[in-house]
């Protein structure tokens, strides 16, 4: 029995962050906290907002805002199925021959499908450019997550928002993150081949 083993790498991380300093000042967890003052807002900056939004993409097994991954495997089965929801697009298609050499594929032998449900699988009547080595063969370079702040679903910037307040605060109550969570439940995916 062979095995399909896939790899995950981050290429480019997400630029910005779905929850700003400005936005939590609204935040009625935060009241009292001075985010005018320069250390705390570093702190939420550096360390805070980024930490909620992390905890949020391993709970959802999603990413958020826009970021690219090299998904490397034996061989495609079929369809390819991408983690992490809401894929943008395919970069590039790289094929590992037997002489450990890559050939970049060609993207009319492919077809994609963008969104939650993000795919790749090649197109009737066509072949691979090479025959692949027997593993690691394909490094598929994929974009993910939403191409906006905007697009990002509310609850999820609420969640983010609430983990914030519980990360800041560090209380022994852990209602903050458990209703964080649950405002997270809907948006969770499965992780394709896992």
């Amino acid at each position: 029995m062979s095995t399909n083993q896939r790899y995950l790498d981050l290429v480019t991380g997400p630029t910005s962050e779905p929850v700003t300093i400005a936005s939590l000042q609204a935040n009625e967890y935060l009241k009292g906290v001075d985010l005018t003052d320069t250390e705390t807002a570093a702190f939420f900056t550096t360390d805070i907002i980024p930490s909620a939004r992390q905890i949020a993409e391993e709970y959802m097994n999603r990413k958020l805002f826009t970021q690219t991954w090299n998904l490397t495997l034996d061989a495609p089965e079929g369809h390819v199925f991408f983690p992490f929801g809401q894929l943008q697009s395919i970069s590039s298609v790289k094929i590992y021959n037997s002489s450990n050499v890559a050939v970049t594929e060609s993207s009319s032998r492919y077809a994609i499908k963008t969104g939650d449900d993000g795919q790749l699988w090649i197109n009737s009547g066509s072949s691979w450019a090479t025959t692949p080595r027997s593993y690691n063969a394909f490094v598929i370079q994929f974009v993910c997550g939403w191409a906006s702040v905007a697009s990002i679903p509310r609850d999820i910037i609420n969640g983010i928002m609430s983990l914030c307040a519980f990360l800041y605060y560090n209380r022994e109550d852990h209602s903050l993150y458990q209703n964080a969570c649950k405002l997270f439940d809907k948006h969770w995916t499965i992780s394709p081949g896992a």
